[in-house]
């Protein structure tokens, strides 16, 4: 009787002691998951912040870019250094002839506009910048392409009306049409075709991009910075599904602005209702601004007031 009372014992303690062993299993599991949801809560927040500094960050380049190319200063001191450049590769006692042959040499052109636009300090803060920018929007992915197809943008303004590339062709234009005589003095000694030249270039580099370009990227820059301001007070949710998405913009053969009205249209349900249409706006103005029509209007506006 003792022996079966003892045994009895012996397995209620087994019992007990099993029943311990679950619960603790339990609780350290649901302590797990407890700490798991936490961390990934934790990863989640993070992810939401680093995402809103990147955008910011982005934000504050295109703005930089845009202060520093509407100052105008990179392209008076770029056509200043570029004119001293052209002034080297002309010997002392040249013939008004020799001395356009030189200018319509368009390899030596070339070498004169590069050297001098990287010898401008000015020049360079906006190539940092406009390599700022495309270093920021780099790692942009799913929705987020939206701003670094604005970046690319901004880019392609540079490359034509903020670069060597805008001296190269005005010089080329020069020489095309035989006239480099006719704005710039070739026989009255190679300081005062200097001064010409340097006048001639900033002249037109300034008037160029003015009436190309200036609205443009200013409305870019507006464009980039409310759509920013937008998406950095959204719920982490929503920006890191927009990190996800899968832009179709990628297939769209389009204009650069048609894939901005696209992408916009992708991110539509994560908007209030009100804001698409200042965005769509905004974009439509940008479309306007780069377009040969507003340019040509912008040009003789400027000759009316020279």
């Amino acid at each position: 009787m003792v022996a079966g009372n003892y045994m009895r014992v012996h397995e209620i303690a087994i019992t007990i002691g099993a029943i311990g062993t679950t619960v603790s299993s339990i609780v350290a599991t649901r302590t797990y998951i407890a700490t798991t949801e936490r961390r990934i809560n934790a990863d989640k927040v993070a992810t939401a912040d680093a995402i809103r500094r990147d955008l910011q960050r982005a934000a504050n380049s295109a703005s930089s870019l845009v202060v520093a190319m509407v100052q105008g200063t990179p392209l008076l001191t770029a056509a200043s250094l570029i004119a001293t450049e052209v002034e080297q590769c002309i010997p002392t006692n040249a013939t008004s002839d020799e001395i356009e042959s030189i200018l319509q040499n368009k390899q030596l052109m070339v070498s004169a506009c590069v050297n001098g636009w990287e010898k401008a300090a000015a020049s360079k803060e906006v190539s940092n910048a406009i390599l700022n920018l495309g270093i920021e929007t780099a790692k942009f992915t799913g929705g987020y392409r939206l701003i670094g197809e604005s970046a690319e943008l901004f880019q392609a303004i540079v490359n034509d009306g903020y670069s060597p590339a805008i001296f190269i062709n005005i010089i080329d234009a020069r020489s095309q049409v035989k006239s480099i005589g006719d704005a710039i003095p070739l026989d009255k000694g190679i300081q005062n075709l200097k001064n010409a030249l340097t006048v001639e270039l900033q002249s037109n580099s300034a008037t160029y991009f003015v009436a190309r370009y200036e609205k443009a990227i200013r409305e870019i820059d507006k464009f980039v910075n409310y759509l920013v301001r937008l998406l950095v007070v959204m719920p982490d949710e929503n920006l890191l599904q927009i990190q996800k998405m899968r832009s179709e913009a990628g297939d769209w053969a389009g204009t650069r602005t048609s894939t901005l009205r696209h992408m916009l249209r992708e991110l539509e349900t994560f908007f209030d209702p009100s804001e698409m249409p200042r965005l769509i706006t905004m974009v439509e103005n940008i479309e306007s601004f780069i377009g040969k029509e507003h340019a040509s209007a912008e040009a003789r506006r400027l000759t009316k007031l020279q």
